[in-house]
C-alpha cells in the first residue's frame, strides 16, 4: 500500500522523507519515538508505554479511514472526487479552479454541486479541514505555530492565529496549553 512506505522504509531502518496526507504525516514521527521508549524505566512500564503509544497510533490511522469513508456517502461523483482531491491536497496551496480541473467540470458548476450537496462551499470546506488538522498538530505535537501553518496549507502564522482565535475564541498557544497534561 502506497500509504505505509514510510513505515516500510523505517522498519528497514533507512531514513525517508515524510509523505504529509493528513494525520498520515504522524505516523512516522510517532514511529521513530518508539525507539526512545527503549531507555525507559522498567520492562513492565516501558511494555505498558509502548502499548498505549501503539494504541494511539492506531487511533491516528483509524480516524484516517473514517475520514476517508464519509467521502463515499455523497451522491454526486464529482462532489466525491472533489472531497477526496481537497483531502489528499489541503495542505498545498488549492484552488477551486485546481478542483474543477481535477474533476473534469467547470468551477462554477463545481461550486454550485458542492454546496447542493454538502451545504457549504467549498473555501469553507478547505478552511475547516485545515483548521481540524491544526488543532490535533496543536494538541499532539510541539511543532512550532509557523511550522503547523505550513504544514496545513495556510501559510501565515498570523493568517492562521487570527482565523484560529476567531472560530474558538482563544490563540493557538492559549489552546495548545489547554491540552497540556
Amino acid at each position: 500500500c502506497e500509504r505505509f512506505v514510510e513505515y516500510r522504509r523505517f522498519c528497514q531502518g533507512e531514513a525517508a522523507p515524510l509523505v504529509v496526507d493528513d494525520s498520515y504525516a504522524l505516523i512516522v514521527p510517532l514511529m521513530h519515538n518508539l525507539r526512545a521508549f527503549e531507555a525507559f524505566g522498567l520492562p513492565r512500564e516501558r511494555a505498558q508505554l509502548i502499548h498505549l503509544y501503539i494504541t494511539y497510533i492506531l487511533l491516528v490511522i483509524v480516524c484516517a479511514a473514517e475520514e476517508t469513508q464519509r467521502f463515499e456517502g455523497t451522491g454526486n461523483r464529482r462532489v466525491r472526487g472533489a472531497l477526496r482531491y481537497i483531502q489528499q491536497h489541503y495542505m498545498s496551496n488549492l484552488s477551486i479552479a485546481e478542483i474543477a480541473e481535477h474533476v473534469g467540470v467547470h468551477p462554477g458548476h463545481l461550486h454550485r454541486l458542492f454546496v447542493a450537496e454538502t451545504g457549504r462551499r467549498i473555501n469553507d470546506y478547505i478552511l475547516d479541514r485545515r483548521m481540524r488538522h491544526v488543532e490535533f498538530l496543536l494538541i499532539h505535537t510541539d511543532f512550532p505555530i509557523a511550522d503547523i501553518a505550513c504544514l496545513t496549507g495556510i501559510f501565515s502564522q498570523q493568517y492562521l492565529s487570527h482565523v484560529f482565535k476567531q472560530r474558538k475564541g482563544i490563540t493557538p498557544n492559549a489552546f495548545r496549553q489547554s491540552y497540556n497534561i
